[in-house]
């Protein structure tokens, strides 16, 4: 298996692992909305855990570029949208076009994670607004004479 491959290989993973970690995105805003707390602690261990796979592939693809080109590239030219036109000279057209796919299917999903989790942070903090007004009210009910307490 050449280097090219195995690059497209690591894509391929990435991929899927952040499709499963959309899936976990998703489940975690229905523990939200249903205030289900026992879901909600499952999604972020779930999270971890594809955190953790998605930084493996990170660091597997990092190390295979450098392996590669024989040096460490800059931020700049780890983009995808960058590494395509050079890892073509290494790698027939077919592998070229399946990395330009991969990469299209990546930002997808990239974007569609990052939309999920705004909606997922929008939520968390609606809630976390709620919870500290209920206790200001309780807590101001409380410090109000009998006379002043609302009913």
């Amino acid at each position: 298996m050449n280097d090219i491959t195995s690059f497209i290989e690591i894509l391929e993973m990435q991929k899927e692992n952040l499709e499963v970690f959309i899936e976990v995105a998703a489940k975690k805003q229905r523990a939200l909305l249903e205030n289900d707390r026992e879901l909600f602690d499952e999604t972020l261990k779930d999270e971890e855990f594809y955190i953790s796979k998605l930084t493996r592939n990170e660091k597997d693809k990092q190390a295979l570029l450098r392996k590669i080109f024989g040096r460490s590239l800059t931020e700049e030219e780890r983009k995808l949208s960058k590494l395509i036109p050079l890892l073509q000279k290494y790698s027939p057209e077919n592998e070229g076009k399946k990395i330009e796919e991969l990469q299209l299917e990546l930002k997808n999903l990239a974007e569609k994670l990052s939309k999920i989790n705004n909606q997922n942070m929008f939520l968390i903090r609606n809630a976390r607004q709620f919870l500290i007004d209920t206790i200001n009210t309780l807590m101001n009910e409380k410090r109000a004479s009998i006379f002043d307490r609302k009913v």
